[in-house]
This record gives C-alpha cells, structure tokens and sequence, in this order.
C-alpha cells in the first residue's frame, strides 16, 4: 500500500471510531427500516412543555467509508437514524396525525440517505481528491435535507393543515419507491 493509502486509512479508522463513540448506545438510536415506524414511546427527550411545537423529531443520516488501495475499492455504509434522547413531545399534544408527521421527517431523511447513495454511485470518485469529494457530496445532501425538513414543516404547519400533509404523505411515499434501489446501506464503488 502506499503511504497516502495509509494516511486515508489513519483517517477513516479515526473518522469510524468517532462514529463509534456518538452512537455507541444502540438502544437511544432506531436505524430506519420499511417494517418500522415510530411509536410515541420513541420520544424519550425532554417533554416539551407550552409553546406551539407538539413533537420534535431528530433524525439524519451518517456516512462511513473505507478505501483499500490495492483494488480501488471504496466501501460506504450510509444509514439513516432516529435518536430517541433527542426527540420529543408535548405529551399533551400527542395525536396519530402528529405521529405520522414526525414519521415523515424520518423518511425524509431516508430519502436523503438515498439521494447521497445514488450521487456516490453516480459519481466518477478519484483516489486523489476522495475525502475532499465525499465532505463535498455529504455537506450538500445534509443541506438539502435541512431545507427540505424546514419546508415540509411550513408547507403542512407542522401537520396542521391536513390537506398539505396528505400531499406531503404521498410525496414522500413516492420518493421513498422511486429511490428504492438506493436503500441498501452497506454498497462498495470502484475509483477511477
């Protein structure tokens, strides 16, 4: 291996352990899945209490890669998250159409998890500039889904406006198929 593959590898084993560390208890985290959705007893943050917000949901995606040199081979593991000690509700606000609110920003972090998997997959990734192309892809993805999160709550007013959040619900179910072939979270791409 080269000396430049060493030093990348130095930086992915640190980026990994870091990782590692964030999310070490599994039990405050749900890693999204079709056959999964959000319960109530999900929302193990602090109750919010007053104020207009009913629920908060804290989910996004994490990116984790490795290179081995010898058969430019880069392997990605892109999951989608939900953290449990992060998310809230206003217990006195709970309602399944609230539920399926906060179910809908965790989906749109999934469909952003895929968005970032199919640009990876796309993209024509060389050796030389890799780390500095991977920050790239994933600071947009994670801008974008930030975007998308803030407009998804304004258009349906946080699930207020029913007609919106039905709109919101078949848009989101829609993306959710047309990116099905990017759900996979562990994929590998050849460098050019």
């Amino acid at each position: 291996m080269k000396t430049k593959n060493y030093i990348l590898l130095l930086f992915i084993c640190i980026l990994s352990f870091s990782f590692t560390k964030l999310f070490q208890n599994n039990e405050a985290k749900i890693i999204w899945s079709k056959d999964r959705q959000l319960t109530w007893d999900d929302f193990k943050g602090k109750p919010i209490k007053g104020g207009q917000r009913a629920a908060f949901t804290d989910s996004g995606m994490d990116l984790q890669f490795s290179y081995e040199g010898e058969n430019q081979l880069l392997k990605i593991t892109s999951h989608t998250y939900f953290l449990k000690n992060r998310s809230s509700v206003n217990p006195e606000k709970k309602s399944d159409e609230i539920l399926k609110h906060e179910q809908g920003h965790f989906d749109i972090s999934e469909i952003y998890s895929r968005k970032l998997h199919k640009n990876i997959m796309e993209e024509k990734l060389k050796e030389k500039i890799l780390n500095k192309k991977m920050a790239e892809i994933a600071s947009k993805y994670k801008n974008e889904l930030d975007k998308f999160q803030d407009l998804y709550d304004k258009e349906t007013n946080h699930s207020i406006n029913k007609e919106k959040q039905l709109d919101w619900n078949n848009r989101i179910a829609k993306q959710l198929k047309e990116l099905e072939k990017y759900a996979e979270p562990d994929f590998s791409v050849e460098l050019k």
